[in-house]
């Protein structure tokens, strides 16, 4: 595991939570176009609370322990760029200096393999 300043930790912080909201943000669309189904009447209010719970138990749940423990960044940045959901420029250049070549590593050896 690589070793980060107090600095650097907190960066990666900011980095998470932006990964967090945007897989969070992105999740949230299925159940905003459950919202409109239910407002015009293709779905009726149970059927809206089984939805929500279900985007609970599982996206959203998902989604929060991909991103909620600093230390494990390492999974959780590779995942995060792989999907798309932050971009190497959302890194501080130092930051990436420090960590974009092991991040770089995992994603070869983890999203590569078929």
């Amino acid at each position: 595991m690589t070793k980060l300043s107090k600095n650097q930790r907190r960066q990666v912080g900011e980095l998470l939570n932006l990964a967090h909201t945007r897989d969070l943000s992105k999740a949230l669309e299925k159940l905003e176009a459950d919202f409109q189904h239910w407002h015009s009447g293709g779905i009726d209010a149970f059927k809206l609370d089984e939805q929500i719970h279900k985007h609970h138990q599982g996206p959203s749940r998902n989604i929060w322990k991909m991103y909620s423990s600093v230390s494990d960044w390492e999974l959780a940045l590779p995942a995060a760029l792989h999907r798309g959901f932050l971009k190497v420029e959302d890194f501080p250049g130092d930051l990436w200096e420090a960590i974009g070549p092991r991040i770089e590593e995992i994603k070869e050896g983890v999203f590569n393999h078929a």
